[in-house]
């Protein structure tokens, strides 16, 4: 029997670009989720017949979309993006009016000046830092003592538990510290065991989703089986008043998102002593089966003693767990730190080395003070994880050692293989660095730099070369007719 063909890098990088392009235009609802799980499975049939067909160019054959309606997408949320109608690549452009030539195909094309958009009421710009949501998409969003009405029920009040003292089973909670889209964190006080705690209360309550509570139900028992000094502990979870809940313990301090904003960017040495800590909490946890998938400055406390800690196992997967709650097509994170593979949507290809990417992020951000990409919508933001190469960060300090950038440089690879494998690895580099021992990830030098070159651009390096040496056949071809 055959063995199956591998994926090069530039397949790969197709594939996740495809992926990412088909998640952005189902967002935008150009494209139902039917008919992008029909295209994409007329793709895998193409790839089986050993034909690679980009999912464009496959929209355009289905009659799913036109050249120029993509065009005209590509135009109004990700500017600079051309796509080809011959091949259906896409890529960037520092002009978009005028002739063009693909480069991957070579076929020549012509794009019309997009016509100025009628003037709209504008709303607050959505910032790309914010995660994704973590609800499901077509459920109400309740609000504090408003009702929400469910499918196929009755209207259900949600009083979501207030604090002030107010008594909430065996405990008392004293203030709110943090809300999302999910839950709502107390500073809680358990009257039994005399202690402060945190406590996590889903805000949908009694009318939660299923989605909703399996999620909150897989957070209590990923974040319990782990006990770490860099881990924030789960010392139980329940239902109270109808609402589920989790009880963690009480870490006083601030969150690194909270010390950036503040400091705008750390010491190269505080940096990599904040990593080492998270990173030997994300190895305990891989160690254990689970996937994080959502690490950000946000989720990491730092105490009093300066230690990091790092909390909210809200998206955490088990290894190996093939679940419903997260679908070839939908992206969980945060945009800013996810990996390309989660960007894309491609659930099956995310493993630990996403949360590798996501710790490379955060110490991007946390030596220059900002995340490796940055864009004024979620869209584009996307676009850049998937497609594009992270600026190295001694261009925006140039106070970074060489070997800490070449450290997280390695750690937010474009291709999984290039990261750092696990987690446990990155830690110990980092407490070389720290230890003043040589790093395991050294600067590229120029052969460094060239094989990375080529691995990226393998493709258009292969079609140089044939054309080259078509160039090359036809002048000996012309000079032997000249000499007879």
């Amino acid at each position: 029997m055959p063995s199956p063909r591998r994926e090069g890098p530039e397949q790969g990088r197709a594939r996740l670009e495809d992926s990412a392009f088909g998640r952005v235009l189902l967002s935008l609802e150009v494209l139902t989720r039917d008919q992008l799980t029909g295209a994409l499975a007329y793709q895998k049939q193409m790839e089986a017949k050993g034909e690679r067909v980009r999912l464009s160019r496959i929209l355009f054959d289905l009659k799913l979309a036109t050249p120029q309606s993509l065009q005209a997408t590509l135009a109004e949320h990700v500017p600079g993006t051309l796509v080809c109608p011959g091949c259906g690549h896409i890529f960037r452009s520092s002009r978009i009016a005028g002739d063009h030539r693909c480069v991957a195909c070579e076929a020549e094309f012509h794009v019309e000046a997009p016509q100025p958009a009628r003037p709209q009421a504008r709303g607050p710009r959505p910032n790309p830092l914010t995660p994704t949501p973590k609800t499901n998409t077509f459920a109400p969003t309740p609000t504090p003592g408003r009702p929400v009405s469910t499918p196929g029920g009755p209207r259900i009040p949600v009083p979501v538990p207030s604090a002030g003292g107010r008594a909430f089973g065996n405990y008392a909670l004293l203030e709110e510290i943090s809300r999302g889209g999910m839950g709502v964190v107390y500073r809680a006080t358990d009257r039994v065991r005399n202690r402060q705690v945190a406590m996590k209360i889903l805000l949908s309550g009694a009318s939660a989703s299923g989605e909703e509570l399996a999620r909150f139900r897989r957070e209590a028992s990923a974040a319990s089986r782990l006990s770490h000094p860099n881990i924030v502990r789960v010392l139980e979870s329940g239902v109270e008043e109808g609402f589920p809940y989790i009880v963690m313990e009480y870490v006083e301090g601030r969150s690194l998102s909270e010390l950036l904003f503040e400091e705008g960017f750390l010491s190269v040495q505080r940096s990599l002593e904040i990593l080492r800590d998270v990173a030997r909490a994300v190895s305990v946890a891989h160690e254990n089966g689970i996937l994080h998938r959502d690490i950000k400055p946000g989720n990491i406390l730092i105490d009093p003693t300066g230690r990091a800690r790092l909390t909210d196992f809200g998206l955490a997967k088990h290894l190996g767990e093939d679940t419903h709650l997260t679908k070839t097509g939908t992206s969980l994170g945060t945009p800013a730190y996810m990996s390309p593979e989660q960007a894309s949507g491609e659930a099956s290809e995310v493993d630990e080395r996403c949360d590798i990417y996501s710790l490379g992020s955060v110490l991007y951000h946390m030596l220059v003070g900002q995340p490796p990409f940055d864009a004024e919508s979620t869209v584009q933001l996307l676009f850049k994880v998937v497609g594009e190469n992270a600026k190295s960060p001694r261009l925006l300090n140039i106070e970074i050692p060489r070997e800490v950038e070449a450290m997280c440089m390695k750690a937010i690879e474009k291709e999984p293989e290039a990261r750092y494998q696990h987690a446990r690895e990155l830690a110990e580099d980092a407490n070389r660095f720290l230890d003043g021992s040589p790093t395991l990830a050294r600067p590229l030098g120029k052969r460094g730099k060239a094989g990375r070159w080529l691995r990226r651009h393998r493709a258009h390096l292969v079609l140089g070369l044939l054309a080259a040496a078509g160039f090359a056949a036809a002048g000996a071809w012309v000079a032997l007719r000249f000499l007879k």
